[in-house]
């Protein structure tokens, strides 16, 4: 769990806010050329920002999971017990944003190979 909050919160997140921000001055841009037209750009934004969000928000909650995990000592079944019922659960959440910033990123953003790429090599 820890593994992939770093994984997520170090490499995942920061390049989605770095394509996002890059989208975000290319709307800039085309709007103070073109006024305020649909671009694609926009589509991707919009598309995207939601999934960014809901990946911070799933990584708070695997956080939170994890500090759950860490309050309960000398009990190993309730540890157990409390990696079934919040840390598993949290970390599909987690998997779910991540899953989908992935096809949403462009490539250049992209920090680590992709499913597609582990699959086909």
């Amino acid at each position: 769990a820890n593994t992939m909050k770093d994984l997520l919160s170090q490499q995942i997140l920061p390049a989605a806010f770095e394509y996002r921000g890059t989208l975000a001055k290319s709307v800039q841009l085309l709007n103070s050329i073109e006024g305020e037209a649909q671009s694609p750009e926009l589509g991707a934004l919009k598309a995207l920002t939601p999934v960014v969000k809901d990946l911070q928000a799933a990584l708070v909650a695997l956080d939170d999971s994890i500090a759950k995990l860490h309050a309960i000592h000398d009990d190993a079944v309730a540890e157990a017990k409390a990696a079934s019922d919040f840390i598993v659960p949290a970390m599909q959440n987690a998997r779910v944003a991540a899953d989908r910033l992935e096809t949403l990123t462009a490539d250049k953003f992209y920090p680590i190979p992709r499913y597609s790429e582990l699959l086909s090599q």
